[in-house]
């Protein structure tokens, strides 16, 4: 059992306090560990990049490390850190932060390949569940591409990675449902790819994920149950607003696109046109 959580801004967002920002994030790494402390991180998703920290502590644990302050300073601000340095400053305001809290089932932690987000060249990704065929897989496609780690988890990522990659032309969610039909085992999972870092891929078969909006000031929240969610923006409610539930169903993704402030529904096996807009008008 492990948990997956984040954050996305949609465009035209009201969100400008850095503070907040950075007490939410921490009170999710703390809601979110009740389902595993063998090891936590984050990636932190720009127009320009995607920065992963993580490491073989727990969530709250984490976020007192040098390596998380630093990673705050630089990706966690917005417009109410007038004395921050310049140069600490990412050149691209955040888009979404994916995090993740490990119970190891396979992989060291020791080993920080292992831990979540994983890194395949253009997917940064957190699982919760158990993949039952992450060896045949790895065996099938093993002159296609690497194994990195030991993790049962990677194998969604470089699945996903490699079905959108070898058809460029291939929307990223006909790669999530073409990897989905090859895994074995329960999944609950959030990913960016680099070339749509404006997206946040949700997907779920069997683990839990619960999707939030607070539409008054543009921004999108989830976490493995809603309730760690809640409490963890509970000191921010005056601010935030009303949290509106965006439902996502067993064997169901969506792609939580904040640029154009949409959310686009397929199923796992079947594709949905089906949008439900997240304007702020």
């Amino acid at each position: 059992m492990c948990a997956i959580f984040g954050l996305g801004f949609m465009k035209g967002h009201k969100v400008e306090n850095s503070e907040m920002v950075r007490n939410i994030l921490r009170n999710l790494f703390k809601e979110n560990q009740i389902r595993g402390r063998t090891a936590a991180g984050l990636a932190c998703v720009t127009s320009r990049e995607i920065h992963v920290v993580k490491k073989d502590v727990c969530g709250s644990t984490l976020v007192t490390l040098p390596e998380y302050e630093h990673m705050e300073r630089k990706y966690v601000t917005f417009s109410t850190a007038p004395d921050q340095d310049p140069k600490e400053i990412a050149k691209e305001p955040p888009i979404s932060y994916i995090g993740h809290c490990r119970l190891k089932t396979k992989g060291s932690e020791l080993n920080n390949v292992n831990n979540h987000p994983i890194v395949r060249k253009e997917v940064v990704g957190v699982h919760n569940g158990m993949i039952g065929n992450d060896d045949h897989l790895f065996d099938i496609y093993k002159k296609t591409f690497p194994r990195n780690g030991e993790v049962d988890s990677e194998i969604i990522f470089a699945l996903i990675e490699h079905f959108s990659r070898i058809d460029a032309s291939r929307h990223i969610h006909k790669a999530i449902q073409k990897a989905s039909q090859t895994l074995l085992g329960g999944m609950a999972c959030a990913f960016a790819h680099v070339r749509q870092p404006h997206v946040v891929w949700l997907f779920r078969r069997g683990g839990p994920c619960d999707v939030v909006i607070f539409r008054d000031v543009g921004m999108v929240a989830w976490s493995s149950l809603q309730q760690y969610t809640t409490r963890a923006v509970r000191d921010y409610t005056g601010i935030l607003g009303k949290a509106e539930v965006i439902e996502l169903a067993p064997n169901e993704g969506i792609g939580i696109d904040l640029f154009r402030n949409l959310v686009h529904r397929f199923d796992l096996y079947e594709y949905s046109k089906r949008n439900n807009a997240l304007s702020m008008m």
